[in-house]
């Protein structure tokens, strides 16, 4: 009765408050012209496997696009949050309002 099965460690870890939950890894482009890439990954699961991803002209725009996919879909609410901060890091306001009527249009 004591034995347990198998994904049931996973179930029971403990969790580590002082680690984060989702990475971004970038694929920047080496020539001109060609598109920024950013994924989502939640390295916590066993293989890490993405989240999602985004892509655009530069980072702010790969991080818009990222986090619109996000949002979306029924995501949770961490995931979200990691796009939302990234973006709001490099651009200096949240992702919302006219940058995403902008994005829009452009797609």
């Amino acid at each position: 009765m004591d034995a347990r099965g198998p994904g049931t460690r996973h179930l029971t870890k403990p969790a580590q408050l002082g680690k984060k939950r989702f990475d971004l890894e970038w694929i920047l482009p080496l020539e001109p012209g060609l598109l920024t890439h950013v994924v989502l990954y939640d390295p916590e699961c066993s293989p890490p496997h993405t989240v999602a991803d985004g892509q655009g002209g530069d980072e702010a725009e790969a991080l818009l696009d990222l986090w619109t996919t996000l949002t979306d879909r029924p995501e949770s609410v961490d995931a979200i949050a990691v796009a939302a901060d990234a973006y709001e890091r490099r651009t200096g306001r949240p992702p919302a309002g006219q940058d995403l009527e902008r994005f829009e249009r452009g797609r």
